[in-house]
């Protein structure tokens, strides 16, 4: 599955009417001046959903991006710890033992396959 692109997805939030939004006893969803935004012709969950949706969307991308922008941060800093210590694995004299190798073989595997792996979704 690839990745929706949360920027956009956010703008078209915020290009909207202002929230919040909510519902009227008429089935209405009104915005925060009470001006009409759309009349429901659904059940109650659905007004729900769409007056919730107007500042919970947002807020929701908002979280995510910040999320996936810490995730890149801590990535980054990961990759760098490990190859500061791989690096200094080299001023050991003794040889490491194959286990040993197979180990860093596969953290470097990991971190690194999370980085080309998120380039590729985008």
């Amino acid at each position: 599955m690839s990745r929706r692109d949360l920027r956009a997805d956010l703008a078209i939030c915020n290009a909207t009417v202002p929230g919040p939004w909510s519902r009227t006893c008429n089935d209405f969803i009104v915005d925060a001046h009470g001006e009409m935004i759309c009349e429901i012709l659904a059940d109650e969950t659905v007004d729900t959903f769409i007056a919730e949706s107007r500042t919970g969307w947002p807020h929701a991308i908002e979280r995510a991006l910040a999320a996936e922008a810490e995730v890149d941060r801590l990535s980054g800093n990961l990759r760098a710890t490990f190859d500061a210590l791989v690096g200094l694995l080299t001023l050991i004299p003794e040889k490491l033992e194959p286990e040993e190798q197979a180990i860093i073989d596969r953290i470097r595997a990991d971190i690194y396959k999370e980085a080309t792996a998120g380039d590729q979704t985008e």
